[in-house]
């Protein structure tokens, strides 16, 4: 199934009722908590569910953001990206 949270305060909210994810595609920017905030809850709170993150951006980065890139592990798609770098990203977090 396919869950939307329409920000980072809305995606923790999913989170804390379920934790049974495959993996989470995560935007860099986001409104009310960013990808970093979400990430760093999430690695807090329930650490297996971060390495099934995929962050994505359209490419604008802050500093903090490129800091936080400098340390994420993950996969990264740029947008727009195509369904055969999203399916190689979602088998990179679900082995």
């Amino acid at each position: 199934a396919l869950t939307l949270a329409l920000g980072g305060a809305m995606a923790k909210d999913v989170v804390e009722q379920d934790q049974a994810w495959d993996a989470i595609l995560c935007d860099l920017t986001m409104p009310d908590c960013d990808g970093p905030m979400f990430v760093d809850w999430l690695s807090a709170r329930y650490p297996g569910l971060a390495t099934r993150v995929i962050i994505c951006s359209g490419g604008a980065f802050t500093p903090s953001a490129v800091t936080f890139l400098n340390r994420f592990k993950g996969p990264r798609l740029a947008k727009p990206f195509k369904r055969a770098q999203l399916q190689d990203a979602l088998l990179a977090v679900t082995r």
